[in-house]
């Protein structure tokens, strides 16, 4: 039984060896491919906070505000300071508001 076994595990060795052929090295060469592409354009989207930010900031302002004070009256203080800052502020966001179609070369390895 040890016999065969051994005997697969050679056999399996050899198949696997057998199997991997080498490709001969190939010689690149530098083209240039040109072509139209579509290019992004950016703008700028300013919109006032949104629930979800305003309700982070009284969360925030609540735990700073229970750290500070030994009361609770200190973490809704801190809360409502929070949320307050927070929703005062606006938020400026960079989008994409349309696309330019350029002409663009690049170099490539054939």
């Amino acid at each position: 039984m040890k016999n065969i076994v051994i005997a697969g595990v050679a056999l399996a060795t050899l198949t696997a060896c057998q199997t991997t052929v080498q490709q001969p090295a190939k010689v690149l060469y530098p083209v240039e491919r040109c072509g139209y592409v579509e290019e992004p354009v950016y703008g700028v989207l300013d919109r006032p906070t949104s629930d979800g930010e305003v309700l982070g900031g009284a969360v925030i302002g609540g735990v700073i505000g229970n750290q500070l004070s030994d009361d609770p009256i200190g973490t809704v203080v801190g809360a409502i300071i929070g949320g307050t800052i927070v929703n005062g502020q606006r938020v400026q966001e960079g989008v994409v508001v349309g696309t330019n179609r350029v002409y663009r070369c690049q170099t490539v390895y054939e």
